[in-house]
């Protein structure tokens, strides 16, 4: 068990139907799917990576925010506590 845990929250922007979801999902969980849903507000993805040479944890937090225009006015909320966003197009 790492000595040091750091959690880094990334947030994911762009418009809807870009490939926010497939760029996170072939990330973290290797695979691709060729079906289309819809994010609906945001869906939220860990992925762990293990710092062996410094006994560290890190998880960084993915934050897939819906690019729908539906959902502009509520988009800020989820900015809180971001160290980074990745604009997708």
């Amino acid at each position: 068990m790492p000595n040091k845990e750091i959690m880094l929250k990334l947030v994911l922007l762009g418009s809807s139907a870009c490939g926010k979801t497939s760029l996170i999902n072939q990330y973290v969980h290797h695979s691709f799917k060729e079906d289309y849903n819809t994010t609906l507000g945001v869906n939220i993805v860990v992925k762990e990576i293990t710092l062996e040479d410094t006994d560290t944890l890190v998880k960084l937090i993915f934050w897939d925010i819906a690019g729908q225009e539906k959902y502009d006015l509520s988009r800020q909320m989820f900015f809180q506590g971001c160290v980074g966003a990745l604009f997708v197009y």
